[in-house]
């Protein structure tokens, strides 16, 4: 983490506020100052969904491209070790190896968020901010994002009797392809459930339905479902097996994808091939 110094030689943060507000755009803070003092000096809109107020950090997304990257190397591995294992050993199918990386060098593109769940504002005298935080004020948009395995992503209008079943119907119901036990509904403030767990959906949600794994190879079809939903709750996307997937730009920059953290892991390794022994 990088400090600047102040004026009275004290160490400030610089933190950016992006989004549906009035005023700056960037705050310059003293170290050890919260959320919730920030967001008392950031003046709302009419359209502001203050309640719902964002953070991203760059340290949490550098760990979650991390966990991607370290995830699909080691499925990548499997695969590239399944196929040339003997005949009486287990062999991953040569069809699903093709898809199954193909799919990898999809995934590997994908830019994981940062976001910081935060909770409600009674919480955000809990999270000190740190340098370069990037806070999001969502707009009231009033409307719901279903994508994924669904034959016309879309965005609907919000209804408060509408289940997520309902909304997935209006986005042209289920492809073949869908799992229709594995459907997250992931909220503005970052926490996500499963529509199995729970029927309720806000103003400003994102419905995704997960593709279904149907491989030969049991295990590497556990992987490969615990990686999509690995992605889904990072990232925000759903990586289709084998379609594109739209990857909406996070608020951090410079981006980082688990393709360039891997191969930052990969040139690290080179480097100093003891480290870590």
């Amino acid at each position: 983490m990088t400090f600047i110094a102040g004026k009275k030689g004290g160490m400030v943060v610089v933190v950016r506020v992006q989004g549906e507000h009035l005023g700056p755009k960037e705050y310059v803070v003293a170290y050890g100052t919260v959320l919730a003092e920030l967001m008392a000096k950031v003046e709302r809109s009419p359209r502001s969904d203050f309640s719902n107020t964002q953070l991203f950090r760059e340290s949490v997304r550098a760990k979650q491209a991390w966990l991607m990257a370290r995830s699909l190397s080691k499925l990548r591995n499997s695969i590239i070790d399944g196929e040339s294992a003997p005949n009486n050993m287990t062999r991953v199918h040569e069809d699903d190896a093709s898809i199954v990386l193909q799919w990898i060098e999809r995934a590997l593109s994908v830019e994981p968020c940062g976001q910081v769940v935060v909770g409600s504002g009674a919480h955000w005298h809990d999270f000190v901010l740190e340098n370069e935080d990037v806070v999001n004020v969502p707009p009231l948009d009033g409307m719901v994002r279903v994508v994924g395995e669904v034959h016309t992503p879309k965005s609907i209008a919000y209804q408060p009797e509408l289940e997520p079943d309902m909304y997935i119907q209006r986005a042209g119901g289920f492809t073949k392809n869908a799992d229709r036990l594995h459907t997250i509904v992931v909220h503005k403030d970052g926490t996500f459930v499963d529509s199995r767990h729970s029927t309720v959906v806000q103003h400003g949600d994102k419905i995704m339905v997960l593709p279904k794994v149907t491989l030969n190879s049991a295990p590497v079809a556990k992987d490969l479902f615990t990686i999509l939903y690995q992605i889904a709750t990072f990232a925000k996307v759903v990586v289709r097996l084998q379609h594109h997937f739209d990857n909406p730009s996070c608020p951090l920059s410079p981006h980082e994808t688990a393709r360039t953290r891997l191969a930052t892991a990969s040139r690290s390794a080179a480097a100093h091939p003891l480290k870590g022994r």
